[in-house]
């Protein structure tokens, strides 16, 4: 081999190498983000940029959605909130017969909090790490990634998808009875219902949204956030959708309002959801689906309450003081 064909291999190969190692690189994969502290300015909102069909998540449970059953639900909760999935594990998130549940988290910093994550994963495998940069700016990257994954792996074994936050005490029983008797498992999208909702323009405001990212008086009709609940057909009709909407940070009005409009799906009114009021004794609200506002140990107490039959009667001056004191 002559001396200019030698030149040119050394040359090439370290280029080769570059290449490769770039294109394998976690700082090239389109699905990560670095932290979004506004989603109003200059940052893309090309929902291609984020979510990603063929890159895994980093964390997926064994089997997952391989199990059939009536309901999905996807519980939206902060990666170092240990201590609450414990609880919900213990309490409405119990394993059941007819409703699989997992918990959906985003990218952390903390190596020890990951550490802790991959350990959970091991002992429960009921969690989700996804690509994002788990944070309140992320929450509609949150639920559209809930939508990806429901379309990837759960619609053929799932008829129905519910999004949860984790202050949120869920009536099982009530909802299961519900979905059981409809008529049909299609074309379903409800829960507490927003109707008129003008955007927040005070910039202190962290719903603040200016004219220029929205300039209409008002949302189209939406689902409050923390807890909504959609047939699978809805569920894949949105998510097909936010592929191709830009993103809007406020979650609920973008996956319920924008997307839902877009497909001509109609929200549903139901005022057995409850959304952003102080909470509520579960006696008082026994047939009520879900119940916003609960701190872990009302949780806890709610489910004790419900599974021991111990509401006093309706109506009763008991019923009123246990309510005050709730």
């Amino acid at each position: 081999m002559n001396f200019k064909k030698r030149s040119v291999i050394l040359c090439v190969i370290p280029c080769i190498v570059w290449l490769y190692f770039m294109a394998n690189s976690s700082d090239s994969d389109p699905s990560r983000t670095t932290h979004v502290n506004s989603w109003i300015g200059n940052a893309s909102k090309n929902v291609s940029l984020y979510v990603s069909e063929t890159l895994k998540p980093h964390i997926l449970p064994k089997g997952f959605c391989a199990r059939e059953s009536l309901l999905l639900v996807i519980v939206n909760i902060r990666p170092e909130n240990f201590e609450v999935r414990d609880i919900l594990r213990a309490t409405w998130a119990q394993k059941h017969d007819n409703i699989t549940f997992y918990f959906l988290v985003g990218e952390v910093e903390n190596n020890e909090i990951q550490r802790k994550l991959l350990e959970e994963s091991e002992k429960y495998n009921d969690l989700i790490q996804e690509r994002f940069v788990d944070s309140y700016q992320n929450l509609t990257l949150k639920s559209i990634t809930m939508l990806k994954l429901f379309h990837l792996h759960c619609a053929k074994s799932h008829k129905y998808l519910m999004k949860i936050d984790d202050d949120v005490f869920l009536n099982v029983n009530n909802l299961l009875e519900m979905l059981e008797n409809r008529d049909c498992d299609t074309n379903l999208l409800v829960g507490k219902l927003m109707r008129d909702t003008p955007p927040f323009r005070d910039p202190t405001s962290k719903w603040f949204v200016p004219y220029e990212s929205y300039p209409e008086e008002k949302y189209p009709d939406y689902l409050c956030g923390p807890a909504y609940v959609m047939s699978g057909d809805v569920a894949v009709k949105l998510y097909r959708c936010a592929l191709e909407t830009p993103i809007f940070f406020i979650e609920d009005v973008y996956i319920t309002g924008f997307c839902a409009k877009k497909v001509n799906v109609a929200p549903q009114k139901s005022s057995l959801f409850s959304c952003y009021q102080d909470r509520n004794y579960v006696c008082l609200h026994r047939h009520v689906y879900a119940l916003h506002h609960y701190k872990p140990r009302e949780i806890q107490k709610a489910h004790r309450i419900l599974k021991e039959d111990s509401c006093p009667p309706p109506g009763s001056i008991l019923e009123f003081i246990n309510g005050m004191l709730f």
